[in-house]
């Protein structure tokens, strides 16, 4: 949905700026920088496995990054 598609935005934002830089997250949670910008910008959305890689990466649930 639109509205959960917002909210991941906001929240995948509010979690890697606790980790100063956006290629330090990308690089250590392994997932392409350019993909990872675009799920920052909410013009994509991850996959369920990266959905996946991503909570367990912040070390939150994935209805929680949702």
């Amino acid at each position: 949905t639109p509205d959960q598609k917002k909210n991941f935005t906001i929240n995948l934002r509010a979690l890697s700026a606790e980790f100063g830089s956006i290629s330090a997250v990308s690089r250590q949670a392994n997932i392409n920088r350019q993909q990872f910008n675009k799920y920052l910008s909410g013009k994509s959305r991850p996959s369920a496995q990266t959905l996946d890689r991503l909570s367990r990466f912040f070390s939150v649930s994935n209805t929680e990054l949702l």
